[in-house]
C-alpha cells in the first residue's frame, strides 16, 4: 500500500504540488478569516477569596 502510494506520488509530480499548494492556501486562509475570539482562552483559573 505504500509503495503504490509512493510510486503515485512519484508518477503524478505535478499533481502533488498542486494538491500541497491548495492545502496550504486554504490553511492560510483559514488562519487569516478565524476571528481572534475562536481561539480557546488558555489562562488558569483563578479565585479570589
Amino acid at each position: 500500500m505504500l509503495n503504490s502510494l509512493v510510486e503515485a506520488s512519484l508518477r503524478y509530480k505535478f499533481l502533488v504540488i498542486v494538491s500541497f499548494a491548495v492545502v496550504a492556501f486554504l490553511g492560510w486562509r483559514a488562519v487569516v478569516t478565524v476571528p481572534i475570539d475562536a481561539f480557546p482562552d488558555v489562562t488558569p483559573v483563578q479565585v479570589n477569596i
